[in-house]
């Protein structure tokens, strides 16, 4: 069972990623879902904290998420990625910005824009 949690907050809005995103066009298609809805610009940070698992079609709706703020001038930050995703965040050439927590991405949000 996968899903996309919305917590917002004042600078912005945490999308926390619970489950196994591995090899389900569902969940992916969950994010686009939950992107859709905040307001442009959106300012996001992903917190994969409890996503258990991912593939190629989870890696590209995270990227397709990140094109999708950054072209509204909005933000999308990574908080607490393991280092096989952060890697393939950095391998796609995208200015993903990581934080080891998400507490230290929504308390770094305002600096950032």
């Amino acid at each position: 069972m996968s899903d996309v949690q919305r917590v917002d907050h004042d600078t912005c809005t945490v999308l926390r990623l619970v489950g196994a995103f591995g090899s389900e066009a569902e969940p992916a298609t969950r994010l686009q879902e939950v992107m859709n809805l905040l307001p442009t610009p959106a300012c996001v940070v992903l917190d994969v904290t409890e996503m258990t698992n991912w593939d190629e079609t989870t890696v590209d709706a995270l990227i397709g998420a990140g094109k999708q703020a950054w072209s509204e001038a909005g933000w999308l930050v990574v908080a607490a990625a393991p280092p096989g995703l952060a890697e393939r965040f950095h391998a796609a050439a995208l200015p993903f910005v990581l934080y080891d927590t998400t507490d230290d991405a929504v308390a770094a949000f305002g600096s950032q824009r």
